[in-house]
């Protein structure tokens, strides 16, 4: 009799194991399934937010104590985060950007040193420290994203993330050299590329809020102009710069633009 219950025990344990096995497959499946979600995103396709925010959710229900499922779905949800702002949808905004935070906050538990679950939080932490009127969190959020460029100094996410949370910063908290050390990393992973070209831009602008008009020049003439519109905006700049300046509400518009189709929603 005995020797049958051990028998029973194995076979029910073993059995326990398989399923586990095949939950996790499944999980590292759909993440994989949705890892395509961010880049047509990106391109327009703002139907296949929730799309991954449901394919992720079954990807952590089946696998919990994976931090790559978790980061994919802070992704999604930044995705619909995204999409509420460019729709004007400030009601959500909150709880979405809440629900962003509690993803990379599980993911940074199971791993503490996964370099894109901790640039995501850093990076919405510094958001909520605007909307909830937290100034600590600010330092919180920039010293994560230090941490995350220093856990993977070659990967574009956290250099991404940290340049454009920092450059919505007021300028008297900004780190410069790490902004202006990350977008020239940017600059070269993006090669002669559109994005490059913008990029080159959007170093202008912090040169020009700086009244350094020579860095200014420098960067909006580097902008190819095989790259329409975005070689017309730097002609923009370049004139206004040389007349009475650039608008503060030129810069705004632009950095508001891209933190929201880049940063946001960005693939891991």
């Amino acid at each position: 009799m005995k020797t049958l219950l051990i028998a029973i025990c194995f076979v029910i344990t073993a059995s326990a194991h398989a399923t586990d096995t095949e939950q996790r497959a499944r999980s590292a499946q759909l993440v994989q399934q949705a890892a395509s979600y961010p880049y047509l995103f990106r391109q327009g396709d703002t139907a296949v937010a929730p799309k991954a925010v449901a394919l992720l959710e079954e990807a952590t229900r089946l696998d919990a104590d994976n931090a790559e499922g978790w980061t994919a779905l802070g992704v999604a949800h930044q995705m619909q985060l995204s999409a509420a702002i460019r729709g004007g949808k400030l009601a959500t905004l909150l709880e979405l950007a809440l629900r962003v935070r509690a993803d990379y906050e599980r993911a940074v538990q199971l791993d503490p040193d996964h370099a894109a679950a901790l640039a995501g939080h850093g990076s919405i932490l510094t958001i909520l420290a605007g909307l909830q009127r937290e100034p600590r969190w600010f330092a919180q959020g920039q010293a994560e994203l230090n941490r995350a460029v220093q856990l993977q100094p070659s990967a574009v996410r956290p250099r991404l993330l940290r340049a454009f949370t920092s450059v919505n910063l007021p300028a008297s908290m900004r780190e410069l050299p790490a902004i202006e050390n990350d977008v020239r990393f940017l600059i070269e992973a993006a090669g002669k590329s559109r994005p490059a070209a913008m990029l080159h831009v959007l170093l202008g602008d912090i040169y020009a809020e700086l009244g350094r008009k020579d860095l200014a020049q420098r960067e909006y003439r580097a902008a190819p102009d095989r790259f329409e519109p975005v070689a017309a905006l730097a002609g923009t700049r370049l004139t206004a710069l040389l007349e009475a300046g650039v608008p503060a509400a030129d810069i705004a518009e632009l950095r508001g633009a891209l933190s929201t189709r880049c940063t946001l929603c960005h693939a891991p």
